[in-house]
């Protein structure tokens, strides 16, 4: 007995009960919030230099908070065109800023340190079969711009009193702003649940690879300014998860 027949009618049976989701909505539009996963090893290296050496000069700062993780907010749009695959365009930022002081009777020291980046990207969206219903599923693989940006500040001031006179001056004012243009790729997938027509709510999860290398800065010193080359590589890559909420039409 032939059995070919048979068993492509049962696939086709299989195939056919899977629920996947008609082309009734061609549009999507999305505001999320999320938070990223960024290793900034140079980053938190540098600060941790820079901490040990006022330690060495007898000033107790206290170290700074490590540079791991960044909230950001990004918005969405989503154009289907076929039930499997649509386009996508998308914006986001994200910003992170941390700081460590020290004061006694002599000294005071404060120093600042932030970075961040805001991007644009362009994509295509691959539909997954909707299994676990009414979750929808799919990949995603995005190109796009990066507008890094970083920031170091650094101010200090010394007290000394000579003949019941208390004289105040500057021992650092430093303030340098860095920034840089970079294409990347990311990938990722998401998942769209549809709420109360026509609410949806959105979850994502990418990784960027965004690689920024060295940046230039425009640093100011004591009221002098001058340009630089950072003297450390960003990599402002990592994982980035958000959820959110979009209306379909």
């Amino acid at each position: 007995m032939n059995t070919k027949p048979i068993t492509g009618l049962y696939l086709l049976v299989f195939l056919s009960a899977l629920p996947v989701r008609a082309q009734e909505s061609r549009w999507f539009l999305s505001a999320s919030a999320g938070v990223s996963l960024l290793p900034l090893k140079q980053v938190n290296e540098d600060n941790e230099r820079d901490i040990q050496g006022w330690n060495e000069l007898g000033v107790p700062i206290k170290p700074f908070p490590a540079l791991n993780t960044a909230y950001f907010l990004s918005g969405k749009v989503m154009y289907r065109f076929s039930p499997y695959g649509a386009f996508s365009l998308a914006v986001s930022k994200f910003s992170r800023e941390v700081q460590t002081e020290y004061t006694d009777q002599n000294i005071t020291l404060m120093m600042r340190r932030s970075v961040g980046s805001a991007d644009l990207t362009a994509g295509v969206i691959q539909y997954l079969p909707q299994i676990l219903y009414p979750a929808e599923w799919y990949v995603e693989l995005r190109i796009g711009y990066a507008d890094a940006r970083a920031r170091a500040e650094a101010h200090s001031t010394l007290s000394v009193e000579i003949d019941d006179t208390t004289l105040v001056g500057m021992l650092v004012d430093s303030d340098a702003v860095y920034s840089k243009t970079k294409s990347f790729a990311a990938v990722g997938v998401g998942m769209k649940i549809p709420l109360v027509s026509p609410l949806v709510m959105s979850a994502e999860v990418h990784y960027k690879n965004i690689l920024v290398g060295n940046m230039e800065g425009e640093v100011t010193e004591f009221g002098e300014e001058y340009t630089e080359v950072s003297s450390i590589k960003f990599d402002y890559s990592g994982l980035f998860i958000c959820v959110g909420l979009g209306v379909e039409f």
